[in-house]
């Protein structure tokens, strides 16, 4: 499904289907050539509310986080630089379409992992496109779009939503926690980062099986280790546990505020929320994913008995 969404406040609700991602397509097109200042980010604003199950929860975030989040996902060593991203990391102009200097294109991941609606379970998208996401050069034409990727073979057992924490210059020592967690990232947008520009000084995370503290040495060397990062930006994979989880978590940041950059860097956590009526229809549903796999395959139940003693 893919649903343009107009200039201002945009709610979009999802039931009764399953789907494996969800992100934010921006088409960019100029009216002249297309710069790092023709669109920005944190006026894309997103609101999800959620319900599966007995779950209930939301997230609020805006779209600088989780395009460079997305750095660390995507297999492209050249995806930043491919952005034309100002140095501040919050304003960009886009991928260029092969041939055209203003034509661009870039996408803001929402949600990923799958997810699967049933009965009274919903997803509540609440996207606010405010007219000074785009510059005068982009305003006329370029379009921002909800698009969401259908599967009808996810097995979900768990949810997970995307929490950005910002990073701000009163707080040297910020702390949060949470129930569960798959992911902690430490996300810097900022392009030109160095070393001595890293503001974040070591994380330290806890919970009920991990307590580790990382220096901003390991840090790092830990970014530079990462192949899917580019050598000018600062977003750190810490720690991924999927498809487990942590539980009682603890994130403990020591903050070297001279070098923050207001809403450039973000402390980046997957919250994972978990029940067992979720998990009881997990097991169920993979059973039936597996039946159609067989059977599209030949393989029928009277031919399992035939063959598998019981």
């Amino acid at each position: 499904m893919k649903q343009q969404l107009r200039i201002g406040t945009n709610s979009i609700n999802l039931k009764g289907q399953a789907f494996g991602q969800a992100y934010l397509l921006v088409q960019g097109v100029g009216t002249a050539a297309l710069t790092n200042v023709d669109f920005l980010l944190s006026n894309l604003r997103i609101r999800i509310d959620l319900q599966q199950s007995n779950l209930k929860d939301s997230t609020s975030f805006n779209a600088v986080g989780p395009l460079h989040k997305g750095a660390i996902e995507y297999q492209n060593p050249n995806y930043l630089t491919d952005l034309g991203l100002a140095v501040s990391g919050q304003t960009l102009r886009g991928k260029l379409l092969s041939g055209s200097t203003t034509q661009s294109t870039f996408t803001i991941p929402l949600l990923n992992g799958g997810y699967i609606l049933r009965d009274e379970d919903y997803i509540n998208f609440v996207i606010e496109v405010l007219p000074s996401f785009f510059s005068a050069n982009s305003s006329n034409a370029s379009s921002v779009n909800l698009v969401i990727e259908s599967d009808n073979d996810i097995e979900q057992a768990d949810v997970n939503l995307p929490v950005y924490e910002p990073i701000t210059t009163d707080r040297q020592s910020p702390a949060f926690s949470y129930d569960s967690c798959s992911e902690v990232s430490l996300i810097n947008a900022v392009t030109n980062y160095t070393f001595a520009t890293d503001p974040f000084n070591s994380i330290e995370v806890r919970s009920k099986h991990l307590a580790d503290t990382l220096d901003s040495f390991t840090l790092f060397d830990k970014r530079l280790s990462q192949s899917t990062q580019t050598a000018v930006n600062g977003s750190t994979q810490v720690y991924n546990f999927e498809p487990s989880t942590i539980d009682s978590v603890q994130v403990n940041l020591n903050i070297v505020t001279a070098n923050v950059t207001s809403g450039s860097q973000f402390l980046f956590i997957s919250k994972t929320l978990f029940s067992p009526i979720l998990a009881v229809k997990a097991i169920a549903h993979a059973e039936k994913v597996q039946n159609r796999k067989m059977m599209v395959r030949g393989i029928t139940q009277k031919l399992i008995n035939q063959f598998v003693k019981k």
